[in-house]
Formats: structure tokens, C-alpha cells, sequence
């Protein structure tokens, strides 16, 4: 199936749809398995699941900018409502086949202020320790890539960027 194909299928549902991306040897696409068919029992008449396997459709999968797996995409009227990268817990299943049947976009909370204060810590621990005697670029390197991703979500550049990906 191509991208078309499946806008096409898509738009001819009439209802409300959440698309599993996955595959075989993906252990937390075997460990959600149990618990989508479960919150599809639960929204039976009301929201379609549809489980595609990225490794058989590989060209439709990179055609939506599927980046990982497991993906989940909930989408009402054609339109994307949410998409989740990773594993989910059931409330958090719970809450995207809810976003599709209520055409309610998700907003993704960031990152918590706690968790934002624990990593700028920790960025900057590793870069003065990177000051020690005989400069190490491992560690300067590692603590920069800690301090930038308890920023990134703020950072004109990257949201410039990943908004690109997203768009091509």
C-alpha cells in the first residue's frame, strides 16, 4: 500500500481510526499488542484499529515519516488528531483511541520542570568534569548532549528543523 492508498482507504472510513505501526521483532509492539486489542474491544463500534507491519510496508511507513516504532496515529475525519512515538502504558492507549473518537488533539506536556532542573545538573557536572586535568571531549560532549535536551523543546533552531522533517 502506498500513501495515497491509504489517505484514500482513510478518508472512505467513516469512523475515527488509530494506526498501529510495528513490528515482529519490536518487544514493546508485542508488549501493547494485548492491551490495543483490548481498548479496541472497548471502542469496538466506535474506533477502528488498523495494525500495520513496517517491515511489509515499509514505503507507506517511511511516506508518513515513521521514525520508530511502535507508532501510534490517531486520525478522525482524515485528519492526524495524535501521534505517539514509543511504548504506551493503557491510560495512555486509553487516551489516544479517546483523541480520535473526540477529534481532541493531544498537546504533548513537554518536559517537566523537575526533570528539565535534573538534567541541566547533570549537563553541567559532566562539562566541569570534562575541565579536570587532561581536557576530555567525551565527556564535554556527553554533557552538552544532556544539557541540550533538557532545552531542546525550546530551541528555535530545532523546532525550525523538526518542523521540516515533519512537513517533507
Amino acid at each position: 500500500m502506498n500513501k495515497d492508498e491509504f489517505l484514500e482507504k482513510l478518508h472512505q472510513n467513516s469512523r475515527p481510526v488509530v494506526v498501529d505501526f510495528w513490528a515482529e521483532w519490536c518487544m514493546p509492539c508485542r508488549a501493547m499488542e494485548p492491551v490495543l486489542k483490548r481498548v479496541q474491544q472497548t471502542y469496538q463500534d466506535k474506533v477502528d484499529l488498523w495494525r500495520i507491519n513496517t517491515d511489509e510496508e515499509s514505503e507507506l511507513s517511511h511516506a508518513l515519516g515513521i521514525m520508530g516504532i511502535p507508532t501510534l496515529i490517531a486520525y478522525k475525519n482524515g485528519e492526524q488528531i495524535v501521534r505517539h512515538t514509543g511504548g504506551q502504558s493503557d491510560a495512555g492507549i486509553q487516551n489516544i483511541f479517546e483523541a480520535a473518537l473526540s477529534g481532541v488533539k493531544l498537546v504533548n506536556p513537554g518536559i517537566r520542570p523537575v526533570d528539565r532542573t535534573i538534567r541541566l545538573i547533570i549537563g553541567l557536572v559532566l562539562i566541569a568534569f570534562a575541565f579536570q586535568p587532561g581536557f576530555s571531549w567525551v565527556w564535554a560532549v556527553f554533557g552538552a548532549v544532556i544539557l541540550f535536551s533538557a532545552v531542546y523543546d525550546r530551541c528555535p533552531i530545532w523546532k525550525a528543523i523538526t518542523s521540516r522533517m515533519k512537513h517533507s
